[in-house]
């Protein structure tokens, strides 16, 4: 597919072409971009990037209200890999376990796991309580 074919080519570009201020720069400024799958892949290739990415935090964690859902799930794997270099992000994620989307909860939940602060961990321990007692339930309306 051509979301595959992408990501492969994401993964190559990584492991030849070291990433500088100005590449990531410049796939930040593509997170704006109107075309949702110029938001997606940048958001696919700056996680590729890992740790090294950890200046496009906010605007990655911003793409977590994205109006496309598969925008919100890369911008989630994109944190996820970023790992503890996305601790800004831990807010916006944990809003993002109460997205409409199944996946871009369950990629929100694992970013937060792999990010692994005290406040991510507490965030999903408390959504993980206040989801267990009643499926209607949510941050909202906690009881």
């Amino acid at each position: 597919s051509s979301v595959a074919r992408s990501r492969r080519h994401n993964h190559a570009l990584a492991e030849i072409v070291p990433p500088t201020g100005e590449s990531i720069a410049a796939l930040i400024r593509a997170l704006q971009d109107e075309n949702d799958w110029v938001r997606r892949h940048a958001a696919d290739a700056l996680g590729t990037l890992g740790p090294a990415a950890g200046e496009a935090t906010d605007a990655l964690a911003g793409l977590l209200q994205d109006e496309k859902p598969y925008v919100r799930i890369n911008a989630a794997t994109a944190l996820m890999k970023l790992g503890p270099a996305a601790s800004r992000g831990v807010p916006a994620l944990g809003a993002a376990l109460w997205d409409s989307d199944r996946y871009t909860r369950g990629f929100a939940a694992l970013a937060l796991r792999h990010i692994g602060t005290r406040e991510a961990t507490e965030i999903l321990m408390d959504t993980l309580l206040i989801e267990r007692w009643c499926p209607i339930t949510n941050v909202k309306t906690p009881y």
